[in-house]
């Protein structure tokens, strides 16, 4: 961990845990956050590259994974030198006076700064050789994450820094023998039947739970979104707003405009060249044009679009400057509008009637959520604005928009929408939507999400979340009784008991890619949902069969039959594997031929997957049987992050430019 820490290890520390049988104390891992806290603060560049590497929840885990990587690469004879560390500082415009003058706002050895340095550097190899990558320079690497920053400062301002640590990633960095394994393990296809149990069957069995049981159920899940936490349960309030809008449908616009003949005309003879002849394949002749009488109601009812358009517009922009009227006297603070206790905005109501009155227009008036609070995930489905855009900008839809108010407490790293500064009170940018309508919202209430003031308020929810969660204990108890009843009686059986009915699973991949940007990329099975604990038990009867293709011949069903827990639906899932569809030997000749395609899915389905990542918290934790001591955990974890000796923000530094 660097000669720094050395010095502060002595007899008598706190034990944080073990790591493989070997203790770790609170100083070692409290050092890992003070590296993370370096690299972040002096070194961006670098601190962000990490960022995009650790997955972990909190600055604790965070610190741990650190500390863990490090461990495992002194285990495996990893390390970095000096002259590396400067090499790395230097490709990134920190040359030695500029350690220097780090180390002395940190009040700190330039040794300090250079170990920082050197764990970012193993932890790098040891990404590398975990995750079965081929080599590339780590200088190459920082040069394309400068060339990437710098090309897209001007466009997402810091987060041009996060943006780079993610594309400077080469998505092609995997070695064949990696290629080899992937293909063979992700393009088999695996099918049967299956029958879900759910924990419903034995609640009549439940006693009621005590006020006991009920308050640290709640307290365990109260930090949770529903759907979030383990088997589903949440009772956090997500960012929730009520709001109220206007809408000018554009056909009711389109029937305040006409285009007489003669605008017609003009056009056509200005734009002739649109209107070329086209052959029976539909291809352009040369030099002949249709007539104006030919194209004359398509660019009738063209213009007559684009003038509705420019009327609706027109129509919003004056609603939108009287909306704003009383705003004149309210001043602004670092973007928003500081109100007082006495501002009164104007009637939305007021407004749409003022419209109706000059434009001859009918304007849709939506007020169902000014005094019901509606979750921000689900705005969407709002009637008209829900698909719309600010100012018709593609990267600025609707959701995004209103998450970015300042009462959600938005990240700037998440949201680059906070820089339009909504607000409640004040109304929103020009909405256009798909359809060429447009809208003004404004908010009239929003809150961040947050834990409830106390367990009375979901004290329903947390009742049945509690008798379901004994219920599934007890379900999950007898997994051995539904199993045993599977393979002596098979799963129709096994469904008569459960009440329900046997369910084809379909073939099942081990990956289903859902786009480039999809991270749970688990397969949604049919009449049962998503669960990797489901795939990979199928899989893995599958493999142990020793067999392929059509399995109901060649292995005895109950070799076949095995289950899984279906934690989220808490549920117990008992299946039966009938069909194990290996890759081809010509399928898998062209796919590993196609070097660039196949490296491409890896990337996404193996880097990029919704499964925990190897270096993941989780699953370092495993590999390396961290038990932590229960005590120095809950110590630490009311900590802050660890702060360098000098409180000054990295940006105010020359090096952190």
């Amino acid at each position: 961990m660097g000669s720094s820490l050395q010095s502060l290890v002595g007899p008598g520390v706190p034990v944080q845990g073990t790591l493989n049988g070997e203790e770790v104390t609170v100083e070692e891992t409290r050092w890992s956050a003070t590296q993370l806290e370096i690299l972040r603060r002096y070194v961006p560049q670098l601190g962000i590259m990490t960022s995009a590497m650790l997955e972990a929840d909190g600055e604790y885990e965070r610190s741990l994974l650190w500390y863990m990587i490090q461990h495992d690469s002194q285990r495996l004879g990893i390390s970095a030198s000096n002259m590396e560390a400067y090499s790395v500082l230097a490709a990134i415009g920190i040359d030695q006076t500029g350690v220097q003058r780090i180390a002395n706002q940190m009040k700190a050895q330039e040794g300090v700064v250079l170990d920082a340095v050197k764990s970012w550097l193993i932890a790098e190899a040891y990404s590398e050789l975990m995750l079965g990558k081929s080599h590339e320079s780590i200088y190459s690497r920082i040069g394309r994450f400068n060339q990437i920053a710098q090309a897209y400062s001007q466009v997402f301002g810091q987060m041009a820094l996060t943006f780079a640590a993610q594309q400077s990633e080469d998505p092609y960095r995997v070695s064949k023998p990696l290629i080899a394994h992937y293909l063979q393990d992700q393009k088999a296809r695996v099918g049967g039947e299956a029958v879900v149990i759910p924990a419903d069957l034995y609640l009549e069995d439940i006693a009621e739970p005590n006020e006991a049981e009920l308050t640290a159920l709640f307290d365990e899940y109260k930090n949770n979104l529903p759907g979030q936490g383990q088997y589903g349960f949440g009772y956090k309030i997500p960012d929730r707003v009520k709001l109220e809008y206007i809408g000018i449908p554009l056909d009711e616009v389109m029937s305040q405009v006409s285009v007489e003949p003669a605008e017609a005309n003009e056009f056509y003879r200005a734009n002739k060249e649109r209107f070329v002849k086209l052959d029976e394949e539909n291809k352009p002749i040369a030099g002949e044009y249709q007539t104006f009488a030919e194209v004359y109601t398509q660019i009738s009812e063209g213009l007559k679009q684009r003038k509705a358009f420019e009327l609706a517009q027109q129509i919003a922009k004056t609603a939108l400057a009287d909306l704003e009227k009383p705003l004149a006297s309210v001043k602004k603070k670092q973007g928003y509008y500081a109100f007082n206790k006495d501002f009164i905005g104007i009637s939305m109501r007021t407004v749409a009637e003022e419209l109706e009155r000059e434009f001859k227009v009918r304007v849709q008036q939506y007020n169902s959520y000014k005094d019901k609070w509606i979750d921000v995930d689900r705005i969407g489905d709002l009637p008209g604005i829900g698909m719309s855009y600010a100012g018709g900008r593609q990267d600025a839809p609707f959701t995004t928009y209103v998450a970015s108010a300042k009462q959600l407490d938005p990240n700037v790293d998440t949201n680059p929408l906070i820089a339009l500064y909504l607000q409640v009170e004040v109304p929103s940018q020009i909405m256009i939507g798909q359809d060429g309508s447009v809208y003004i919202f404004r908010l009239v209430e929003a809150e961040a999400a947050h834990a409830p003031a106390s367990m009375a308020d979901v004290k329903t929810q947390v009742m049945t979340d509690a008798k379901l969660k004994l219920a599934y204990a007890k379900l999950l108890d007898e997994t051995q009784q539904w199993l045993e009843l599977a393979k002596s009686s098979g799963l129709d059986a096994v469904a008569k008991q459960a009440k329900t009915d046997v369910r084809r699973t379909g073939l099942v991949p081990r990956i289903e890619l859902g786009g480039i940007a999809a991270s749970d990329q688990t397969p949604d099975i049919s009449g049962i949902g998503k669960s990797r604990e489901l795939v990979d038990a199928m899989y893995q009867i599958a493999r142990d069969s020793g067999k392929s293709g059509d399995l109901k011949e060649e292995v005895a069903a109950d070799k076949r039959t095995g289950e899984a827990p279906l934690e989220q639906k808490l549920s117990l899932v008992v299946f039966r594997v009938d069909d194990y569809n290996l890759m081809t030997e010509t399928e898998y000749k062209v796919d590993a031929s196609n070097y660039m395609a196949t490296a491409n899915l890896m990337n996404y389905s193996i880097f990029n997957s919704d499964r925990p990542h190897i270096l993941s918290y989780k699953m370092m934790s495993e590999k390396l049987n961290w038990v932590p001591d229960r005590a120095a955990k809950d110590e630490d974890a009311e900590l802050e992050a660890p702060a360098t000796p000098e409180e000054q923000p990295a940006q105010d530094t020359p090096e952190a430019a």
